[in-house]
């Protein structure tokens, strides 16, 4: 009996699986999650961003595109407005739409960043 099929079947078999394998590096957002009242209340905050379920973007009740946000909350910031932000989603809002929300907002020097609850 020969075992050069048994040996083709196990080559094959480690080519499949090397090729489906995954070996993206997969990054971690830090959230520090704050307690019921210890969080800053919506009055304080300088920014609020909707989400809306169409994709849309609000800064503040006014429409905006992704990728205008970071240079506007750059110019309020020159302005003098303290950077907070309160992000209101929907719960249709895809995780991926809101990671580039969360991206644009720090890539404008950002750091202190509340995600509220969602809109109905």
């Amino acid at each position: 009996m020969s075992m050069t099929p048994l040996i083709d079947v196990v080559f094959i078999l480690l080519l499949f699986f090397m090729l489906v394998s995954n070996f993206q590096q997969w990054r971690a957002m830090p959230l520090q999650l704050s307690g019921q009242n210890n969080g800053p209340t919506e009055r304080e905050q300088s920014f609020s961003v909707v989400i809306r379920q169409d994709g849309g973007l609000e800064l503040n009740n006014i429409p905006i595109a992704l990728e205008t946000l970071t240079a506007t909350l750059k110019r309020q910031i020159a302005d003098g407005i303290d950077p907070n932000v309160l992000i209101a989603a929907s719960e249709s809002t895809g995780l991926q739409t809101l990671v580039h929300v969360i991206d644009s907002i720090s890539a404008a020097g950002i750091d202190q960043i509340t995600l509220g609850g969602t809109l109905p």
